[in-house]
């Protein structure tokens, strides 16, 4: 009997061993397995800033995150690492492919590469400035190392409070940007005016001083008067050189404007050129003329377009600005020189305006055709020497382009446009302003 309860309970031991191998081994296959509905990235679509990282995510066991094959399908805009590390690198947008036990999962990555539009700036005390970035969709935060020299708002718009230095922080996708204000007492001459061009406040030049009784190309002492008393306050005027060498404010020698008999191209002498009514009745100028009407409207700037495209070169532009400068302090009018904007159309020129070092303010001038590249070749030459605004022909002008300058934070003038509507046209494809003969504020607002 001892026998047969002992073979029994031998009996009811094992099947209990039996029974709780088979209650805990289901258990334990049904925690350590996902089902394949179930498998998805964290993230199918982000936009990521240059130079930062995103961990992307496979919901699958910790011990088979190892199985996953990372790849991007454009390394040079985006790579990706074993780990699901992604390395934002150049403007552009690819796709991150993870692949597990066979199936493919995707995320759409978009980098973009924000810029400020300023890195340097040195204000007043009291004065301020308008921050802004370029080149991205996301909403930056902004901060001061030192609010009680300079504060900042949320939009990015400075102020400065009192002397000293600064850098100010815009945060935007976890990417930082910084611009080290420098704040000089209000009394101080030491900072140029023009360093911080307020373009938004003029939407219209006048081209070639502006016209007068429909007459274009006058570049005359009228044009000018007229142009001022219509509301015109920024000017553009073509420079020439006289047989004798004298800069005086012409667009060409290819039409007489009246000035000599025939059609054919004459290059008159200074004394020719300033005795002889333009169409019999407008007054020509020198460059001397110019700076010394200029220093009884103070509040008009101009625009220097000289006339010499194909010869733009580094030395020549030293020799005519140095030209300029000398006239305008000759004729007691050397302050007149913080109200010139000279008109850039290559980067040569550019280094060689730099290097006098009195203008802090310039415009690109795209004078011809250029290509896609090229424009952005032009908007990044801008952008990393704070050229603000570029002009642009209306037959060059598309919203590509202007996209392209939009992106970099670079204001477009269209010229030369002289039907409203056309103009309005302009203005409403995200043109600051145009370059015009007779269209003035009043009427294109």
């Amino acid at each position: 009997m001892n026998k047969l309860k002992k073979i029994f309970l031998c009996f009811i031991c094992s099947c209990l061993v039996a029974g709780t191998i088979f209650i805990v081994v289901p258990q334990l296959a049904s925690v350590t397995e996902v089902s394949a509905a179930a498998v998805k990235l964290n993230k199918t679509k982000i936009t990521l800033m240059t130079g930062t990282k995103y961990t992307l995510k496979l919901n699958v066991p910790a011990s088979q995150k190892k199985n996953i094959i990372w790849s991007s399908q454009y390394k040079n805009i985006a790579a990706i690492n074993a780990n699901g590390v992604i390395t934002a690198k150049n403007k552009g947008t690819t796709k991150i492919r993870a692949i597990f036990k066979g199936k493919k999962y995707f995320c759409t990555v978009k980098v973009e590469d924000p810029k400020l539009n300023k890195t340097n700036i040195t204000l007043k005390v009291n004065q301020e400035y308008q921050l802004k970035i370029g080149g991205a969709s996301q909403a930056a935060k902004w901060s001061s190392q030192n609010r009680n020299i300079v504060e900042v708002n949320a939009n990015g718009r400075i102020r400065a409070k009192k002397a000293g230095v600064v850098k100010i922080r815009a945060i935007i996708g976890g990417k930082k940007l910084f611009c080290t204000v420098k704040v000089i007492n209000a009394d101080s001459d030491t900072v140029n005016p023009s360093s911080a061009f307020p373009w938004k406040n003029y939407k219209v030049m006048a081209h070639a001083l502006g016209s007068v009784d429909g007459q274009v190309y006058l570049n005359s002492k009228e044009s000018f008067m007229e142009s001022y008393n219509k509301g015109y306050r920024l000017f553009e005027v073509d420079l020439s050189e006289t047989s004798d060498d004298v800069w005086v404010c012409r667009h060409n020698w290819k039409e007489s404007l009246g000035q000599w008999e025939g059609s054919g191209k004459n290059v008159l002498s200074s004394e020719e050129f300033l005795s002889t009514p333009i169409y019999g009745k407008y007054t020509p100028m020198s460059l001397k003329d110019l700076f010394v009407l200029m220093k009884k409207y103070p509040d008009a700037y101009v625009l220097f377009d000289s006339k010499k495209y194909e010869s733009r070169n580094f030395q020549n532009t030293l020799a005519d600005y140095r030209d300029y400068i000398k006239i305008a302090q000759e004729a007691g009018a050397g302050d007149v020189l913080n109200r010139i904007i000279p008109q850039v159309y290559n980067e040569s020129m550019y280094l060689a305006l730099k290097q006098i070092g009195i203008f802090h303010t310039y415009l690109y001038s795209m004078w011809q055709d250029y290509s896609v590249n090229q424009i952005i070749n032009i908007a990044n030459l801008c952008r990393k020497n704070h050229i603000q605004a570029v002009t642009i022909s209306k037959s060059n002008w598309s919203k590509q382009i202007q996209h392209i300058f939009d992106e970099n934070g670079i204001y477009v003038y269209v010229y030369t446009v002289n039907n409203l509507s056309e103009a309005r046209q302009f203005i409403n494809e995200g043109a600051l302003g145009i370059c015009t003969d007779m269209i003035t504020k009043d009427l294109l607002f």
